[in-house]
Order: C-alpha cells, then sequence, then structure tokens
C-alpha cells in the first residue's frame, strides 16, 4: 500500500485472493502479472494505480477484475512463450505487439 516506487509485480501461483487496498496508491505500479490461481481480488487493491495494465489468462478472476474496474488487460498463457518470454495470442505479442511468424491467420 502507498509504495509509490513499487512499478510491476508478479503474482506467485501459490497465491488465490488479493486483499482490499494491497497496492492501494502504489502510483509507479505499470504491470501486474496475476496468476491463475487467484480466484478472488477485492475492488480496492488497485485503487489509483492509473498506470496499471493487467496481464493475465482469458476466464479468469484477472480478466473479470480488470474488465470491472476498467484496468487495460493484456492477455498471456494462451500461446507458448517465444524465445524472448514473451507470449502470443492470435499471433500477436502481448508484450510488444510483434508477429509470430509460426501462426498462421488463414
Amino acid at each position: 500500500m502507498s509504495c509509490k516506487g513499487l512499478t510491476s509485480i508478479i503474482i506467485p501461483d501459490s497465491v488465490t485472493s488479493i486483499g482490499s487496498h494491497a497496492f492501494y496508491n502504489c502510483t509507479g505500479l505499470k504491470s501486474a502479472v496475476i496468476p491463475k490461481s487467484v480466484k478472488y481480488i477485492w475492488s480496492n487493491t488497485f485503487y489509483d494505480c492509473t498506470e496499471l495494465t493487467i496481464y493475465g489468462c482469458s476466464g479468469t478472476a484477472a480478466k473479470s477484475f480488470a474488465y470491472r474496474e476498467k484496468i487495460p488487460f493484456k492477455y498471456i498463457c494462451e500461446y507458448p512463450q517465444n524465445a524472448a518470454g514473451h507470449d502470443y495470442v492470435k499471433g500477436i505479442c502481448t508484450v510488444c505487439g510483434a508477429d509470430d511468424p509460426k501462426y498462421s491467420r488463414n
């Protein structure tokens, strides 16, 4: 809470919920990777994190939370990672926006 220098977080797979105000007023927070294991995120968890993008999988609490709170969401987990550790969704890298040359759009 109120950690202005925090810029990114990766929630471990052992976490099942993220409590109210956990990252409240962390104004420097730009990215949060939230795994499938997280089943509930309180509504004020990321309050005042205006630059935040949440990274997660479709059909998860992370996706639902981002949609409900109007926080940008980027998909990961859908396709294998490339050598740089980036994930692809429908042939587009979720991190850098590059095309996956192995993906066929036909």
